[in-house]
């Protein structure tokens, strides 16, 4: 028993001619443009960690890792009490009410 693959075209309406291909090629640059737009992003966001881990020698990573981490972990416990305010002022504001 033997599988052949069926090679599907979508046809694609052009100005001067149709013509088949095998994707949609609004749905090709659609994709493309995400994937470029997703490597920006990346490269944005973690770009700085690329460039000390190549550029850097060993002693001076450690000390960026630390102070990075210290960074993040400031940053989600002053949010964390930030919200506890909140909640606390918004419980105190209910009490007062009643």
């Amino acid at each position: 028993m033997s599988f052949h693959k069926r090679r599907s075209f979508v046809t694609v309406d052009s100005l001067d001619s149709k013509r088949k291909a095998y994707f949609d090629t609004k749905l090709l640059r659609l994709s493309g443009a995400m994937t470029v737009q997703s490597v920006v992003k990346h490269f944005l966001t973690e770009g700085d960690k690329l460039l000390i881990s190549r550029l850097s020698p060993l002693a001076d990573q450690g000390g960026y890792a630390i102070a990075s981490n210290y960074g993040t972990s400031c940053c989600h416990a002053l949010r964390c009490c930030s919200l506890i305010v909140i909640q606390v002022r918004s419980l105190r504001e209910t009490c007062s009410s009643q």
